[in-house]
């Protein structure tokens, strides 16, 4: 007794009462809800012509005739397989296909990406190139003496606070006093920078070709933090100032060949020194340091005999470390930068803050030179661009941008029309101030991982030097490559000529050394 439709025993057997065909329940119901008909002859059938067959108790479903012998369970085995494989197969082509569309959606979104960086770096340029041309049009800033157009005002700084000083605790604010004495010392100097001419007596270049070490002190600093951060030379000539890792400052006598004074009271690293130069209240040169403890320390010496210096003024103006300082060629004021980009400006006599600008935010500062005409400011950031800034009113005149990296030192030739930008690209930028544009490119070795800590002119603009991993003087204008010195064991952290003629030349090593380069005698 065998099922119409599956050929096999059926479990619940049925008889159609019309066709008298026996089937299995499960399956003739199935087939009648879809069809009405008998599945053999076609005629119509309902499921009320339907008779359950009565059967004896089963021991269980019957086996299907074909699983009764082992070519048959191996035949079905291979059906099996094969509808598997094919499964798989089908499987493998849906994830081919969903790699193929993932990735065309990951080529997009990166093509995506690169249009938007694209796009908003035209944004920039486009926004420096109207900044510039403002600042060129009638009445538009020039590189030093004039007054500048507002260009892009700025917020005062979120990290700039009162300056606190042990004398005072006044804050002036930026006065038409202030704006005097920066405008009647850009017009001074400016008179003068036009008349002075490059001494006879200037080292020439042959005579730099053939600097050597002539002089080394070692043991600067402490050697449980080593390492000599930056200096200074004073306007005299005889004296060294450096700052270390070890938090103080040290004065070295050149012709003495000793160190002087040893000014303690800064908490971390000291990042930045200077000399202030001679002022009305002070008699003898006074001192600036800056560190990672957020201070800016004013140092005057104890007595007009004594080579101690005892602090003055300790300025808390800013909420993160002072990266840099830097002297107003009036000798009256100086600026602090701060590592989250904001700059200060201070009375020299008092400490007192006068203005305060923040960069942007998240810009950070790394250096910060003035002008040599006191008009303008520059400052290095870690995005690589170099803004510029009125210090008369406090405005935004251009942003210089070309380096790869951060901008790790500034210097300004005396001339004023020149600005040297060292960078984490290993390139050294000069750029001309007067068509904001690059006048050249000096490309540095980059295979020694440190890369250009400091850079300084010679008093007559003739010479640039470059220090890093080693020390280069560079030939103003053709840019010939003089002389390099290699012997230092650590990167060069400082460089400054000794006297305005360019005969000596001094620099400060992570090596704990201070290295003097001139003419063998």
């Amino acid at each position: 007794m065998l099922c119409a439709i599956s050929g096999e025993v059926p479990e619940v057997p049925v008889v159609s009462t019309k066709t008298g065909h026996i089937f299995e329940k499960r399956l003739i119901l199935k087939y009648i809800a879809e069809n009405g008909t008998c599945p053999v002859t076609g005629a119509e059938l309902a499921e009320g012509d339907l008779v359950e067959i009565q059967q004896g108790n089963p021991t269980g479903r019957p086996k299907i005739p074909s699983m009764t012998s082992i070519p048959a369970l191996l035949s079905t085995f291979q059906d099996e397989w094969d509808a598997v494989m094919l499964e798989t197969f089908k499987l493998k082509q849906q994830y081919q296909q969903v790699r193929q569309e993932l990735a065309q959606a990951l080529y997009q979104n990166d093509a995506s990406c690169r249009v938007i960086a694209r796009l908003i770096k035209e944004r920039d340029a486009a926004r420096d190139a109207l900044t510039n041309i403002q600042s060129q049009m009638p009445g538009g800033p020039v590189p030093h003496g004039g007054d500048a157009m507002q260009v892009e005002s700025e917020a005062p700084p979120a990290d700039a606070a009162p300056a606190q000083a042990q004398s005072t605790d006044a804050t002036e604010g930026f006065t038409d006093e202030i704006r005097k004495i920066i405008k009647d010392t850009a017009g001074t100097l400016c008179k003068g920078r036009k008349k002075r001419k490059v001494p006879a007596e200037l080292t020439s270049a042959a005579d730099i070709a053939q600097f050597l070490n002539v002089a080394t002190v070692p043991s600067m600093h402490s050697s449980t933090k080593p390492g000599v951060t930056c200096l200074a030379v004073d306007r005299s000539g005889e004296l060294v100032l450096t700052g270390g890792e070890d938090a103080v400052a040290q004065v070295y006598h050149i012709d003495q060949g000793q160190i002087l004074a040893v000014l303690k009271g800064h908490n971390g690293r000291i990042n930045d020194v200077t000399w202030l130069g001679q002022t009305e209240a002070a008699s003898q040169d006074v001192i600036l340091s800056a560190g990672t403890d957020k201070t800016v320390r004013v140092w005057h010496a104890t007595d007009a005999e004594s080579p101690e210096y005892a602090c003055i003024h300790t300025i808390q103006a800013h909420h993160s470390e002072v990266v840099a300082l830097t002297v107003h060629p009036s000798r009256e004021l100086f600026v602090s930068a701060s590592r989250q980009g904001s700059w200060v400006l201070h009375r020299a006599s008092s400490g007192a803050p006068l203005a305060a600008m923040q960069a942007g935010e998240g810009v950070a500062f790394n250096c910060a030179q003035f002008h040599p005409d006191g008009v303008i400011l520059a400052a290095g950031t870690q995005a690589g661009t170099i803004p510029i800034w009125n210090i008369k009113d406090q405005t935004l005149l251009a942003t210089l941008a070309g380096h790869q990296g951060a901008v790790t030192a500034l210097a300004f030739s005396e001339n004023g029309y020149y600005l040297a930008s060292a960078g984490e690209d290993y390139a050294v930028y000069i750029w001309d101030l007067r068509s904001q544009s690059q006048a050249h490119v000096l490309t540095l070795d980059n295979e020694s991982g440190t890369a250009p800590q400091a850079l300084t002119f010679d008093h007559s603009g003739s010479y640039l030097v470059v220090a890093g991993v080693d020390i280069r003087i560079f030939q103003v204008k053709g840019w010939t490559e003089l002389a390099v010195f290699d012997d230092n064991a650590g990167p060069v952290t400082g460089i400054q000529f000794v006297d305005p003629l360019a005969r000596t030349l001094v620099a400060s090593s992570l090596d704990r050394t201070l290295r003097f380069y001139a003419m063998p005698s």
